[in-house]
């Protein structure tokens, strides 16, 4: 009964532990696939986070490339920049050379403009002056001569005073100073139509920059000449054919290159068509046939196109010399055929004037 009752124990012990090793391995294979499943969930995570590294790495990587792109882009355009501000630099170095050119040109100008501002009034102002200084150069000469004559007189007979001495040496030094002032005030009038005559010059090399070496013209009288074998037929005034294309193309460049360039055209009193013969046959017939041809020229030019006639009616006139200007060789004969011509000429303001007071100015001496 004993033994039974142990078996019965020992048998209840048994289950017992087998029911505990159940629910221990129960357990275990809980904790174990809790741990497989983290251990997958983790894998998956850092799976994941394995791509989003392998995303930024390459994103990296592109924004990288991005940069070294944008770097060497920003090296190009600022190689392209320090260039462009070079040549940018170079040429307002130039522009401002262009400035200094243009602001000397446009001083010369001033200064010639306000130099040709010169009146009939003030011309004649000028005569006078020249006039006035002749007399008054010989009076003055003549006072001071005297006194001198007298002083040498009275000192071989009488011995001066102070006073006497004193006055006398007054005198003569109030004649030197009319006399240096006259001379100044004659200097300065000398150096102002000096400036004038100098501005015909200016307006021929003006007119030269501005034909080129498409029309030749004369270097000190600013003319261009047509033989008139090439114009005309011997003895006639109507233009040949084969002559007016020429003619044409010289006379349109040459009258622009005057009326329709301001800087010029407000020097300029006039231009003149004039005709010259050769000295065969009679003075008036010359005359005649010379004032015909260059009439002839003139209504050719009429018929050239320019923007603004009124110009032509303004500046332009025809005039015949017959044979009052022929032209001769070096051994004084004259050469006919150069003779026979036609020649376009202009005339500056005041030139006539000018010319005579400048020949005043040379023939005075100080």
């Amino acid at each position: 009964m004993f033994n039974k009752q142990e078996n019965n124990e020992e048998q209840n012990f048994w289950v017992s532990y087998a029911d505990l090793m159940a629910g221990l391995l129960f357990v275990f294979i809980l904790v174990l696939g809790a741990i497989l499943i983290k251990y997958i969930s983790i894998e998956n995570n850092l799976m994941g986070q394995n791509d989003l590294v392998n995303d930024l790495r390459i994103k990296l990587l592109e924004s990288e490339d991005n940069l070294s792109n944008e770097k060497a882009l920003n090296s190009e355009l600022l190689l392209k920049n320090k260039s462009i501000v070079l040549e940018l630099e170079e040429k307002a170095s130039e522009n401002q050379k262009v400035i200094l050119v243009l602001e000397n040109k446009n001083a010369l100008l001033k200064d010639t403009t306000n130099s040709l501002n010169i009146s009939e009034d003030e011309i004649s102002k000028l005569k006078d002056l020249v006039l006035e200084y002749e007399l008054r150069k010989k009076d003055d000469f003549n006072i001071i001569g005297n006194l001198k004559s007298d002083i040498e007189n009275k000192s071989n007979t009488i011995s001066l005073s102070d006073k006497e001495v004193a006055r006398l040496a007054s005198i003569i030094l109030k004649q030197k100073q009319k006399h240096k002032s006259l001379v100044d005030e004659f200097n300065v009038a000398k150096s102002k139509i000096k400036r004038l005559t100098g501005i015909k010059v200016k307006v021929i090399q003006e007119i030269k920059n501005k034909l080129g070496k498409s029309v030749n013209i004369d270097n000190k009288s600013g003319a261009i000449k047509f033989y008139s074998n090439i114009l005309f037929d011997q003895g006639k005034f109507k233009l040949k054919e084969k002559s007016k294309t020429v003619l044409g193309k010289t006379l349109k460049k040459y009258i622009k290159a005057i009326l329709y360039n301001k800087n010029i055209r407000k020097y300029i009193d006039k231009i003149i068509i004039e005709g010259h013969t050769n000295t065969d046959g009679t003075y008036l017939n010359n005359l005649e046939l010379s004032q015909k041809r260059a009439l002839e020229v003139m209504k050719f030019l009429y018929s050239i196109e320019f923007k603004n006639k009124k110009l032509l009616e303004r500046y332009v006139s025809a005039s015949g010399r017959s044979y009052s200007d022929i032209i001769r060789f070096k051994n004084k004969r004259e050469n006919k055929n150069a003779s026979r011509r036609i020649e376009i000429k202009f005339q500056i303001k005041n030139e006539e004037s000018i010319k005579q007071l400048s020949k005043y100015f040379n023939k005075a001496k100080i």
